[in-house]
């Protein structure tokens, strides 16, 4: 059984966000895809001294964290030409060309389904 939800943009007039509840198992499977990832991200993170590598890295790590959080959970956007689903394509573009508002607030939307709610973490 799969939970959609769409969302009208905040962002953008006439956009609307089709994103997915994903199951526990998805979870799961999204924390041993990314559990390398975020080590090294809150590795440089924790570091006192940042040289321009390092934001560098950790700017790579938090795209390819964004991407991994759309992949699994953005289902399709849709305006008035009709809806289009997600591939790699639109992410690229939204995290490469999209406006920057627009862009955090579907990575935000997504990321807001990864996690349980209050009542689903109580049972």
């Amino acid at each position: 059984m799969e939970f959609t939800r769409a969302y009208g943009s905040r962002t953008e007039a006439g956009i609307r966000i089709h994103v997915k509840r994903i199951s526990l198992n998805e979870r799961l499977r999204f924390t041993q895809q990314s559990f390398e990832c975020i080590q090294k991200l809150q590795f440089l993170a924790a570091q006192s001294e940042r040289d321009g590598q390092t934001l560098a890295s950790i700017n790579q790590l938090e795209v390819d964290l964004s991407k991994l959080i759309l992949r699994y959970v953005w289902l399709a956007i849709e305006d008035a030409d009709g809806m289009r689903q997600v591939n790699d394509d639109l992410i690229e573009w939204l995290l490469s060309d999209a406006p920057a508002d627009f862009c955090c607030e579907v990575v935000a939307l997504c990321s807001e389904q990864m996690s349980l709610s209050g009542v689903q973490r109580k049972k």
